[in-house]
């Protein structure tokens, strides 16, 4: 069992970190080179303002129905109809504040249309993933993952034309972007509607009581999504409203915003195997302290060296990846790079606190992050631009990283270990001194050289406790 469950998990991860990144890099930076910080810069921050609400279109339906038919698959699968039209209703509710908000903002009549078509992108997208959510609930994981990346394999290839220089109907390059990708998502659904109805009758069902409860049990759920889409995705739209040239502001902004979210693929995977593993121990009273510092150890300093190695690198990152560049967008990466830092390990402590069920405490710093997020991008943005929101982004995460470790700390009674932290600042001060002390040469060839060495110490500091827990961990599991 604990076999099939490891080979699950890396044929789950090695099929996103294949796919994933070719659409990131090799297709929507692409995109971006072609079309221009400005253009793409209006693209991404109506982009961003989609996703500002977007927790409102699944409200934890998707782990919700996992789990349930996970625990019985009749009943769990005998909901679906319910769900269907609760999901229908929610993208009328999502759809409506969005496109009000837009109004209000006075979007021009290319950008509404490109926020219409990215909302239906958006609605779509949350479906394909309720729909995943049956087959991951009846252990279908290896179909799950490669589901999970069909749409991603179908842009790819829609979009391939566009960055070889071809055009579609609409003869504008980020338009038929947009309808490439929305091609890709409804082909997607195609596909799951066809395969869930192989294992329940697909239908469309309306009883008010029952989809109010339920969405009373998923609000806290809901709640916390919306206040993290605002604090992690309003920088770019901030940017373009309060800047006279904030379309390019935005661009700069989206090109080392594109590497962080690529990067933080790996921690949101690993999220999703770790709340699992936290919520069944929490329910045996088994929770080991050990367990979740060992997470925290081994994504925080995947982190840690994945922030390093590329800050080192930075001229010769961008100059790969990008046609145009300047001294802000230096700046611009360098916040954004480490600010991954602390994502990488909210990702654990967010995480333990889910599972315990500390919704509440989770809004109130969601909110508190939202909070500062905005003070500091209206301080930031009119005297820095770019610069400024990607050093809102970076402090924001280390707000949530102190709040979500100190709730931990006292939720879980935690005791300082004196001698892991002695061990932790020892490989902080090894690494640093070593990396200033070899001075790399800023190339390829020293980039690999330094994230190899980066690895390697930290195996030989961490590597035969981190082993051991893992092992443990899974043994006592499974």
């Amino acid at each position: 069992m604990r076999l099939k469950f490891l080979h699950n998990i890396g044929f789950v991860l090695l099929v996103n970190l294949t796919v994933k990144p070719f659409w990131i890099f090799a297709i929507d930076r692409q995109v971006q080179n072609l079309a221009g910080p400005e253009a793409y810069g209006s693209y991404y921050a109506v982009l961003n303002f989609s996703l500002l609400l977007s927790a409102l279109l699944d409200v934890g339906i998707s782990n919700y129905n996992a789990r349930r038919i996970a625990i019985d698959r009749e009943i769990g699968l005998s909901d679906l109809p319910q769900l269907l039209g609760m999901k229908l209703l929610l993208f009328g509710s999502y759809l409506g504040l969005t496109l009000g908000a837009s109004l209000l903002l006075g979007y021009t009549q290319t950008t509404l249309l490109w926020l219409l078509l990215i909302c239906f992108n958006q609605g779509i997208n949350f479906l394909n993933g309720y729909l995943r959510s049956n087959l991951s609930g009846l252990h279908l994981f290896k179909l799950d993952g490669l589901l999970g990346v069909l749409d991603k394999l179908l842009m790819s290839a829609g979009a391939l034309p566009l960055v070889l220089g071809y055009s579609y109907g609409s003869g504008h390059l980020l338009s038929d972007f947009i309808l490439v990708q929305l091609t890709a998502y409804m082909l997607t659904s195609l596909v799951l509607f066809l395969i869930v109805s192989q294992k329940t009758p697909i239908r469309l069902k309306f009883e008010r009581q029952a989809q109010w409860r339920l969405l009373q049990q998923t609000m806290p759920f809901a709640t916390l999504g919306v206040l993290m889409g605002l604090y992690t995705k309003i920088d770019a739209v901030m940017l373009e409203a309060m800047l006279t040239n904030g379309a390019y502001e935005a661009g700069i902004y989206a090109a080392s915003y594109r590497l962080l979210d690529a990067m933080a693929m790996v921690p949101i995977l690993m999220s999703g195997v770790l709340l699992p593993q936290f919520s069944s121990l929490m329910a045996k009273n088994e929770l080991a302290p050990a367990f979740v510092r060992t997470s925290a150890l081994l994504l925080g300093g995947i982190g840690f060296l994945a922030a390093l190695v590329l800050l080192l690198h930075t001229d010769f990152v961008l100059q790969t990846l990008y046609t145009y560049n300047s001294p802000a967008q230096s700046e611009v990466f360098g916040w954004l790079m480490l600010s991954f830092i602390p994502l990488s390990m909210n990702y654990v402590f967010g995480t333990l606190l889910t599972a315990a069920g500390s919704m509440k405490r989770m809004n109130f710093l969601a909110l508190g992050g939202l909070g500062i997020n905005l003070l500091l991008n209206i301080w930031l943005i009119p005297v820095k631009g770019a610069v400024g929101a990607a050093m809102a982004t970076g402090l924001t995460q280390l707000f949530i990283l102190a709040g979500q470790f100190l709730s931990c700390y006292h939720r879980f009674k935690w005791q300082i270990d004196k001698r892991f932290m002695l061990r932790i600042g020892l490989f902080l001060v090894l690494t640093l001194s070593l990396f200033a002390w070899l001075d790399f040469e800023k190339n390829g060839q020293s980039l690999l050289l330094s994230s190899a060495l980066g690895l390697l110490l930290l195996l030989l500091f961490f590597g035969q406790p981190i082993y051991q827990r893992l092992k443990a961990q899974f043994a006592r599991q499974f």
